[in-house]
């Protein structure tokens, strides 16, 4: 007994033989279609094996010329770039836009709370300039303040 296993077949992989050469072009199942791309190097659009559909794209890539190739991989190196950038620039912009936000929220807390201050003065009695003096509020403001 050897790594775990009582049987040699079971420790090592078992191996198939496919002659392609013999292979009568008629598929008939997924192995087949398998056999038919093995021997003549193309996919007819039929096919529908699991795994084909990579290969013919594969395919598509591998029958062009040279110089189409590096094009074709110059325009996926530029997507991959375009989309990293715009990525980079969506972060930014909602970094940004929380920064701007929690300023904002900040400058509406404080606002918020002077008016609450100055109601407060004007519920003990303090005339509206005395108000507007204490919390910085304009007096136009603490006039609309409603007790």
């Amino acid at each position: 007994e050897h790594f775990g296993k009582r049987e040699v077949c079971d420790l090592f992989p078992e191996y198939y033989i496919l002659r392609v050469n013999d292979f009568n072009d008629n598929a008939k199942d997924s192995l087949d279609e398998w056999i038919y791309y093995l021997k003549n190097d193309r996919i007819p659009k039929r096919f529908e094996a699991k795994g084909l559909e990579q290969v013919r794209e594969r395919l598509l890539i591998d029958g062009l010329t040279k110089q189409e190739r590096l094009d074709y991989e110059h325009h996926l190196n530029q997507t991959i770039f375009e989309s990293s950038v715009i990525k980079s620039n969506y972060q930014k912009g909602r970094f940004e836009g929380r920064a701007e936000g929690l300023q904002e929220g900040e400058v509406k807390g404080r606002s918020a709370e002077r008016l609450s201050i100055a109601r407060t003065l004007l519920g003990r009695g303090l005339s509206a300039e005395d108000a507007a003096q204490i919390t910085g509020l304009a007096i136009e403001q603490v006039r609309e303040i409603k007790i």
